[in-house]
C-alpha cells in the first residue's frame, strides 16, 4: 500500500494533469478522466485497492492523449502518458514502488499496445475507463450514454405498416399468403 496522499497533494497533480487537457477533443476531455477518477475510487473501495496509487493514476491515465492525436495514432497515449506520469511523480518526490504502480497502471489502460493490466489498480483503471467510454459511468452524459437513451421500447413503425419484402408463396409459409 501506498503512503496516505494528502488532499493537497492530489490537488496538485489533479491541477498538472489538467494542465494537458487544455485543447482536449469531446470524449477524452476533463470531464471524462473526473468520471474515471470517481468510479476508479468507487470500484478500489470495494475492491479493496490501493486508492493513492489509483488516484494518481486515474488523474493521469490520459495525460498521453495530446501527444497521440497529435501523431495521428501512431503514438500510443498509454505508453506516452505514463512516461509523462513517471515524470510528473518524480518531480514530487514519489516512492519509486508508487512511481512504478502508477506507471504500470497508465501504460497498460488502453491495452491495444503493449500489456494487459495485471495489477489490481491498472484494472481497475482499465474498467472504469471503459464503463466510461461507452457511457456507463455515472454522471455521463452526451454520446455512448445511458443517461440521454430512450427507454422507450416502441418500433419505430407499426408492425400493420410493416409490409413483407418478398413475396411468400402460400405453399412455402404454411397457411400464410404474401
Amino acid at each position: 500500500m501506498s503512503p496516505a496522499i494528502s488532499p493537497a497533494l492530489v490537488s496538485r497533480i489533479r491541477e498538472e494533469a489538467g494542465a494537458f487537457f487544455r485543447s482536449a477533443r469531446g470524449s477524452h476531455d476533463w470531464d471524462h478522466t473526473e468520471r474515471v477518477y470517481r468510479l476508479c475510487l468507487r470500484i478500489g473501495r470495494k475492491e479493496k485497492a490501493d486508492l493513492g496509487v489509483l488516484s494518481l493514476a486515474a488523474l493521469l491515465h490520459d495525460i498521453g492523449r495530446e501527444e497521440e492525436d497529435r501523431s495521428h495514432g501512431r503514438v500510443c497515449h498509454g505508453r506516452s502518458g505514463a512516461a509523462l506520469a513517471r515524470r510528473i511523480l518524480e518531480d514530487y518526490g514519489w516512492e519509486p514502488a508508487v512511481v512504478r504502480a502508477v506507471f504500470e497502471a497508465v501504460r497498460t489502460h488502453r491495452f491495444r499496445r503493449g500489456g494487459a493490466p495485471r495489477t489490481l489498480e491498472a484494472r481497475i483503471l482499465f474498467d472504469a475507463d471503459k464503463l466510461d467510454s461507452i457511457g456507463a459511468a455515472p454522471g455521463r452524459s452526451g454520446p455512448g450514454s445511458t443517461t440521454r437513451r430512450s427507454t422507450s421500447r416502441r418500433p419505430s413503425r407499426t408492425p400493420a405498416r410493416t409490409r413483407p419484402t418478398a413475396n411468400i408463396s402460400s405453399s412455402s409459409a404454411g397457411s400464410r399468403t404474401g
